[in-house]
């Protein structure tokens, strides 16, 4: 839908079922960081991390 979020719960399954398939104990070690807000991982706000770390949360 061009938000630049995805469910949590799709992302979960593309990741274990496309490609190089992660495994459950990979996804969860992934989503341990991730933007996910409201059940939403924000594409976006994921390659700021990788490009720039993650922001300090005060």
């Amino acid at each position: 839908d061009r938000t630049g979020k995805i469910s949590e719960e799709r992302l979960r399954e593309l990741l274990m079922s496309m490609g190089d398939r992660y495994t459950e104990e990979e996804v969860d070690e992934l989503f341990k960081e991730a933007p996910i807000k409201n059940g939403l991982f924000d594409y976006q706000e994921f390659v700021n991390i990788l490009k720039y770390g993650k922001k300090d949360q005060d």
